[in-house]
């Protein structure tokens, strides 16, 4: 199975933090002029009757009170003293292949290329593959991710430009958790059907996947603050490998347990409902959505399938993702 590891199934598990701007602004809101009372409003000495008058005409405010003042300048002060975390913008990824309960949104456009030093049926034939895609909508509500994906770069797997079109449906229940749903390959285009290990890297794999992230430490910039945990089930290229070799429609299970070890890197372990996987996803420039995940595929082995070449994969994916 190859797969080309991309920003459309991460999220950075740093959760949002206060910009300096909300600073700013809830600094501003601290200034806005209370009303007056009843009591400041009946006063009749000079100069606040002239205030009360000018207050009338739409021209002033009344003065605040020493009271008042006493009050705002509090206020000013627990402010400027509360600690704001500002987090490291970009964040690593929490799955190596396997999809999770995130995915684009919100007008957010993803480019994934990666690499394979050998597929499952050569030991000397590696391959690329590489995915573009679009996320649409409020994950808060119900956001769509629509992809497409090429299969092979050189050729060797399948003629270059084949592959598939991919639609996932995704739900964000609070900053750590979220489900989806996923099809890929509801259109292919010019798959190889010769071999049902190659074939079904993007044909009819069905899929419903869950993340929740679970918070180690309060400071999301601590290491080891944050754990991701993923689950899923789902058929086409998530069965066993017996089941696709001998054309079994069954459902496979896979899932991934990613740990942000610092800043901008998490340890990433994974069961692709075929062979265990382990890498790291690594986030090199902090105001960037760039992400590189080398790791390793097959590490449980693969044995008893004929054509198939046991022994662990070496694979490398870099993503990268705006938003209009």
């Amino acid at each position: 199975m190859r797969s080309t590891s991309t920003l459309k199934d991460t999220k950075n598990y740093c959760t949002a933090k206060p910009s300096p701007w909300f600073l700013a602004v809830a600094v501003g809101a601290l200034l806005v002029p209370t009303a007056p009372s009843v009591a400041q409003a009946t006063q009749t000495t000079p100069d606040q009757a002239t205030n009360r008058q000018s207050l009338t005409q739409g021209k002033a405010m009344i003065a605040p009170t020493r009271e008042e003042l006493q009050q705002l300048q509090t206020r000013l002060q627990n402010l400027e003293q509360a600690p704001v975390e500002y987090g490291y913008p970009s964040g690593p990824g929490i799955s190596i292949a396997t999809p999770t309960g995130f995915g684009a949104s919100n007008n957010i456009f993803f480019l994934g290329v990666g690499y394979n030093d050998r597929i499952r049926t050569a030991r000397s034939a590696s391959d690329g593959a590489f995915t573009l895609g679009y996320g649409f909508f409020d994950p808060r509500v119900l956001a769509v991710e629509l992809s497409y994906t090429v299969l092979s770069t050189t050729g060797r797997t399948s003629p270059f430009g084949s592959g598939g079109f991919n639609l996932k449906v995704h739900h964000q229940f609070s900053d750590d958790f979220a489900v989806a749903a996923g099809w890929n390959g509801f259109v292919s285009i010019g798959t190889n059907n010769s071999n049902p290990l190659l074939a079904n890297d993007l044909q009819n794999t069905v899929y419903v996947a869950a993340t929740g992230i679970i918070h180690t430490q309060e400071n999301i910039d601590a290491p080891f603050s944050r754990i991701a945990l993923s689950a899923g089930v789902g058929g086409g290229a998530f069965r066993p490998v017996s089941d696709i070799f001998n054309g079994v429609n069954s459902v496979g299970v896979f899932g991934s347990a990613a740990i942000r070890v610092i800043q901008p890197i998490s340890a990433i372990v994974e069961w692709t409902g075929q062979d265990l996987a382990a890498g790291l996803s690594i986030a090199p420039f902090p105001n960037l959505g760039f992400v590189i995940t080398p790791a390793f595929r097959d590490l449980a082995g693969v044995s008893n399938i004929p054509g198939v070449i046991g022994g662990a994969r070496f694979t490398i994916g870099a993503g990268f993702a705006f938003q209009f």
